[in-house]
């Protein structure tokens, strides 16, 4: 029966090996910190890879705020962008530029930068109240 279950299994190739107290800690520490649950996983994705790849976890709401935010960047966006080429086609349809017109363009641009200085605070406040990642 033990053969039968071994050659059920995906990986067949056992490993052992011993670690003294102080470093059976500091594993523990670090699979902890990179949300692995299980000694095999975290083994097999050190061993194999050379490294643990660790995707923070952030508060669902925080998230949603930060992807309603973006969503809502996005719209602004195309708003901005609509308007900057109504703006293209009135030049190029009259070959005139108003300076009202290029104010309006860089009062455009003003508002892309802080929208998009809003966004980063925000991901960057998501960032730092998670411990694993710290900015």
């Amino acid at each position: 029966m033990g053969q039968n279950k071994k050659k059920n299994r995906v990986r067949q190739a056992k490993k052992e090996f011993y670690v003294s107290v102080k470093e059976d800690e500091t594993i523990k520490k670090n699979m902890k910190k990179a949300g692995y649950g299980s000694f095999s996983s975290y083994a097999r994705e050190m061993l194999t890879n050379g490294q643990v790849n660790v995707i923070p976890k952030f508060e669902e709401k925080a998230l949603k705020e930060l992807l309603t935010a973006l969503s809502q960047n996005a719209n602004d966006m195309n708003r901005i962008g609509n308007n900057i080429n109504q703006l293209a086609k009135v030049a190029n349809s009259t070959n005139v530029l108003l300076q009202e017109e290029v104010k309006q363009m860089i009062n455009y641009q003003t508002e892309i930068k802080k929208m998009q200085a809003g966004i980063y605070e925000q991901a960057r406040q998501l960032l730092k109240s998670d411990p694993k990642v710290g900015v």
